[in-house]
């Protein structure tokens, strides 16, 4: 599908006028990348940006979470929940057994897979000891 004139003449102005965030986009976009030179070094980790939308009171026992990304990542999904969470990943997965760890759009295997951009999470964390340690990693 071919962009909008509007959308098409933004682009432009946007490359005319060397865009930063432009060509930050363009420099970083490893699947993009991935796409035309097969194998590509990546850093462990991502940057990620938090805001709080929900309740992250004391009493707090479900952590939601949207996933929204600068520039799309490969890195896997519970790679990057254990790694902003402080928890593990078989933590995770025996979360998710339990059906304590909800992924839309899930699927088999969802933690395995990259992070995608529009991915929301539901963690009910009712009953865990360090439910406040993990809702203040997911804020920090």
């Amino acid at each position: 599908m071919e962009p909008s004139a509007p959308s098409h003449r933004a682009l432009l102005r946007a490359l005319e006028s060397n865009d930063p965030g432009l060509a930050r986009r363009h420099a970083f976009d490893i699947v993009a990348l991935r796409d035309k030179v097969g194998r590509v070094e990546e850093f462990p980790d991502v940057a990620v940006p938090k805001q709080a939308v929900g309740e992250t009171t004391e009493t707090a026992t479900a952590l939601e979470l949207w996933l929204g990304f600068e520039m799309p990542t490969s890195l896997r999904l519970d790679r990057l929940l254990a790694n902003e969470l402080g928890i593990s990943r078989s933590r995770l997965q025996a979360l998710e057994e339990r059906r304590l760890l909800l992924v839309d759009p899930g699927g088999a295997k969802a933690l395995r897979k990259p992070a995608r951009e529009g991915t929301t999470l539901r963690i009910d964390l009712t009953g865990e000891p360090d439910r406040q340690v993990i809702i203040a990693a997911a804020l920090r």
